[in-house]
Order: structure tokens, then sequence, then C-alpha cells
């Protein structure tokens, strides 16, 4: 049964206007400090490294906690398989249940031999993971179709694959405990702001650049720039939704 949690706080002014871009989220020199090769790609008490933040540092998101966690993902498959393929570095499992496999074939051929696991969406649900060997599964079941039966456990975490947002979506973005944004069209942000209740956070959402990776969860909202590295690049091409 999801658990309805409070709503997530109100992001920090950032002293530009309503409805713009804000500028201090995205500085050019601050992102271009940092080379994407070299970037730190640990798993850890900081999480999985998937961009780079406002002021050049690592943008880190904590997928794996010693409770289940559930994930919203609005985005592209490839992006979804950039994360999945980086949560590999702390001996994560991948299991991902889908109608249409094909799509998943670039990230079973980028991880190691049995790490990834492509399964049909109506599969029973794998045993919980561990914190030695956490579960990462993928729910890319067809949306408006009956909800798969998913995992639960410690060191298990759900990411469901949203490629359109829409009003059918907004329970299941109120209910999660972790949602990750690529950039939104106008009434997609209508329909997330609907469901979060943070005010304003429609218009900067429409707004973002493409590489843009939006984290909220209930402490806030976080900005990011997407880091790919020459080797994702090759596997996942630039990871962006449009």
């Amino acid at each position: 049964m999801s658990r309805r949690h409070p709503p997530l706080a109100e992001p920090r002014p950032t002293g530009a206007e309503l409805g713009q871009v804000p500028s201090l989220l995205l500085p050019v020199d601050a992102v271009d400090a940092v080379d994407p090769v070299t970037l730190p790609l640990r798993v850890g008490g900081d999480g999985t490294v998937l961009g780079v933040d406002p002021h050049g540092a690592p943008l880190a998101v904590r997928l794996f906690r010693a409770a289940p966690t559930r994930i919203v993902l609005v985005g592209s498959p490839r992006c979804a398989q950039l994360t999945a393929f980086r949560t590999l570095a702390s001996g994560a499992q991948v299991v991902v249940g889908t109608a249409r496999p094909q799509t998943w074939a670039p990230l079973v051929g980028a991880a190691p031999p049995g790490t990834v696991a492509v399964r049909p969406a109506d599969a029973p649900p794998l045993a919980s993971g561990r914190r030695t060997r956490p579960l990462l599964h993928i729910d890319d079941a067809p949306p408006y179709d009956t909800p798969p039966e998913l995992p639960a456990g410690r060191w298990t975490t759900v990411v469901t694959l949203r490629e359109a947002l829409t009003h059918r979506e907004a329970e299941l973005v109120e209910h999660a405990d972790l949602v990750l944004l690529q950039p939104l069209v106008q009434t997609e942000a209508e329909v997330l702001a609907s469901a979060l209740r943070v005010p304003g956070i429609d218009q900067r959402l429409a707004r973002l650049p493409a590489d843009v990776l939006t984290v909220a969860d209930r402490r806030g909202v976080r900005w990011g720039r997407l880091s790919v590295t020459p080797i994702e690049h090759h596997s996942f091409g630039p990871a962006l939704r449009r």
C-alpha cells in the first residue's frame, strides 16, 4: 500500500524572477570546470552521482536505503539506463520489468554479465535486496495497465519510468519517495506542481535546458546537469529526453 508523504518543501529563492530559468542554478563556468571523464562516479553515503550541481560539485542521489524506496523518473529510457548503470558500482543487481525488452539492450550490453536481468512486466517480483547487494527494479510496465506486483523490502528500490507525465500519474508522483525529472513541457509541469504542491516549480521545470536533471524529495528540489562519460555516451547517447 502506498504511503502518503507530506508535501515537498518549497525550493529556496534563487534571486531570479519567477517563470525565468534561474541563472544561479546553472552557472556555465562551474559546469565547464568539471571534466565529466574524471567525475567521481561513487556510490555510498553521498549516493549515486548523476551529474554536476550548480557549484561544480557532484550531484549525488541516494537511491538505496534501509527501507523500501519508490522513485518516479519522468524522462527517457536512456536516462533510466544511465541511472541503472551507475548503480552497478555499488554491487547492485538491476532487474527491468518491461513489455519492450529491445529498448533495454544498451544497458544489458554495457553491464557486466549477470548484473542486469530483463523480464516481462508481469513476472513475479524477486526477493529483496541486501546492504551489500541492493536491488534496483525498473518498472517499465505500460502506463495505465493493471499495476504489476513490485518488490518491497530493505535495500530495494523501485524506479517507475514514465516518458510522459499526465494527470493519471499525479498520485504516483505524490506517493514517491524521490522524483527524478528531465525537462518537462508546460502541461507536465502543471501536473507536477499540483501533485507536489511546490509553488512556482512549474515555471522553472518548463524552461530548463535539455541536459538538466531535477531531483525532488520531501526536503526540497535540486538541479544539476547530466554528466555522461565517453564510454557511457557510446552505450546510451546523451541520455536526453528530447
